[in-house]
């Protein structure tokens, strides 16, 4: 229902209300204006009658008069024979005017019957009421239907003081309300005119006051038809209207503004998604494709026939984070393809990474599948295993016969000071530099061939003493100290020796090489983390700032204030352990400051 139609239906109910109210209020007093009426007629009448017949008992010859006009000229005194030619002539004066009807009573007597029979004649009880009065001298009157016109009457009744009869008198209803009765009329005339023109005057304000909301409706409408530049017609009036209006316009600004604004990005976001060298992919819950980028097609040849792991699976080589059957995985995921070749073409090796998107309650909606083409970057790290394993093999052959002099040269016989200081140099410099060859050759090996997953029952204990013994020995003019805590329910590890200490090792041999401190403190600590054996290797050396801490795994990556040649090494250390705990399915993190340590922190599956 209209808010017009509710106010005028409102409007209208309170009018009504407030003319049947003025109407039960007229009736009541109207009811009280005709008995106060009759009252002051019945007085009145009667002191007319009282004085008429009182003048006719006087000796005296006088006119009586009644209402204006005269009835008889009597003399003498008035008996009773005069009183009944009285009323004969009176009545003879007024035939039909029922309101002038005399009675004389003298006890229950009248000239023809008694009140008391007209009572019982035609059944009424308030004729005998008013004989019963008039027989005792009272004063009043009542109301009662006259069976002799047919009406409804009213009886007034009082004593004549000369006499001791009394004197009553019967007037019809209807002349007495006559003038009542027109004023009701009047009233009801009055009383509907007022309604139908409160009726129009609140149509028309109730039209003046919701026609600013119709307006404001249909901009509504529009507005949630996505059209946000409509105008709106602002209402003259600084009412709350008025206040609304001018409310849902600003917030109409702002939608629009906003919309505009995201319809921007939206396209600028399209453009990238469509442009970039990466290739994205959208994806189900399921892996079924929802939508891709140019990469992307040209990357997968897509479109795809039936679901991703399908397609993948037809037409490249890689172990994939999800298996037929299987839905997509709800964790972040890296995995690396290869296209099978066919015939002549290349090889494409490609890195993907797939990204889960939630919505609030957790669930997975989607996947976002990043594609990047590695494949230079496969040919480059191929072509730098070559060459190292190339160039480490050159260097053993002519390094092994350096050595072998220099030996030559210490046990032949006994040299001077000089001499000895230089062969001793040079022995330690060519031990460094076969370490060093050997780290590279071993790296390419660790690189170029598939991983030893034989598993050792490790006695870590023992396994650890070994290490330090070893590091030690590396560092002699540091004099490290070296400390190992092992949890009691870590004892037993099982890991592959030789990965297990390379990895200790290396993280140990850079505590201490990137330390200034006298002497270098390493503490090892291992202990069990649900799951996985963690191991900690922290250090009080130079520590790392934070934003190298994603490049230090990186093959060759040197902070540059160390990439000076006073620390050996050539950056494959920490790149050699991230390549074992991801090979084992493990996890590698760093915590560290500049000037405050390093903490390096391992999770091996404890299986």
């Amino acid at each position: 229902m209209k808010i017009r139609t509710k106010l005028l239906l409102f409007v209208l109910s309170s009018t009504l209300a407030i003319f049947a109210s003025i109407i039960y209020l007229n009736y009541s007093t109207s009811r009280k204006t005709l008995v106060n009426e009759i009252e002051r007629n019945a007085e009145s009448m009667v002191d007319k009658y009282r004085l008429l017949l009182d003048s006719k008992l006087e000796d005296t010859t006088d006119v009586a008069v009644l209402e204006g006009k005269t009835i008889e000229t009597l003399g003498g005194s008035l008996n009773f024979d005069k009183v009944k030619d009285l009323i004969k002539s009176y009545l003879s004066h007024y035939p039909e005017v029922y309101g002038s009807t005399i009675s004389f009573l003298q006890g229950e007597n009248d000239f023809g019957h008694t009140l008391f029979d007209a009572a019982k004649q035609f059944n009424s009880i308030e004729p005998e009421k008013a004989a019963h009065a008039m027989t005792t001298g009272k004063q009043g009157f009542v109301s009662l239907w006259n069976a002799m016109i047919g009406k409804q009457s009213w009886i007034v009744y009082g004593p004549l003081s000369t006499t001791g009869w009394s004197l009553g008198i019967v007037y019809p209803e209807d002349e007495l309300l006559e003038d009542l009765r027109a004023l009701h009329h009047k009233i009801v005339i009055i009383a509907c005119s007022g309604i139908v023109l409160i009726f129009l005057i609140i149509f028309l304000i109730s039209s003046h006051i919701t026609r600013p909301i119709g307006d404001l409706v249909v901009a509504v409408k529009r507005v949630a038809g996505g059209d946000f530049f409509t105008e709106i017609k602002m209402p003259r009036s600084k009412d709350e209207i008025g206040m609304l209006a001018k409310a849902f316009s600003g917030m109409k600004n702002s939608l629009g503004s906003m919309m505009t604004q995201i319809r921007e990005e939206k396209e600028m976001f399209a453009a990238a998604f469509t442009n970039m060298t990466d290739g994205l992919v959208i994806l189900d819950a399921n892996c079924n494709v929802l939508q891709f980028n140019r990469s992307a097609e040209k990357l997968l040849m897509l479109p795809a026939k039936g679901s991703m792991r399908e397609h993948l699976s037809r037409n490249f080589e890689g172990e994939l984070p999800f298996g037929n059957g299987e839905a997509c995985t709800n964790e972040r995921s890296t995995f690396k393809l290869s296209k099978k070749q066919v015939g002549d073409a290349n090889v494409l090796h490609l890195e993907c990474v797939v990204s889960p998107i939630v919505d609030d309650n957790g669930a997975v909606k989607e996947h976002v599948l990043n594609i990047r083409d590695i494949t230079d970057q496969e040919v480059e790290e191929r072509s730098k295993g070559d060459f190292l394993s190339l160039i480490s093999h050159k260097f053993f052959t002519p390094l092994t016969v350096l050595q072998g002099k220099l030996m030559l040269l210490k046990d032949a016989g006994p040299l001077q000071e000089k001499q000895e200081k230089i062969v001793n140099s040079m022995a330690d410099q060519t031990g460094k530099l076969n370490d060093l060859i050997g780290s590279l050759v071993s790296f390419v090996s660790l690189e170029g061939s598939k991983f030893d997953t034989k598993k050792d029952d490790l006695d870590l204990r023992s396994e650890l003493n070994e290490v330090v013994v070893e590091c030690k020995s590396w560092f002699t003019d540091k004099k490290p100290d070296i400390i190992v805590k092992v949890a009691d329910e870590l004892k037993k590890f099982s890991f592959n020796k030789n990965y297990f200490k390379l990895i200790i090792r290396r993280l140990v041999d850079n505590g201490i090489k990137f330390n200034m401190n006298t002497p270098p403190v390493i503490l090892v600590d291992c202990a069990t983390e649900g799951e996985y054996a963690s191991f900690s290797v922290t250090d009080n050396g130079i520590g790392i700032p934070s934003e190298f801490h994603d490049k230090i795994f990186e093959k060759f990556y040197q902070i540059e204030k160390y990439y000076t040649g006073n620390v050996e090494g050539v950056g494959l250390g920490l790149a050699y352990v991230k390549t074992l705990v991801d090979t084992f399915k493990g996890k590698i993190d760093v915590r560290s400051e500049a000037g405050k340590g390093t903490t390096f922190k391992i999770l091996l599956p404890n299986s």
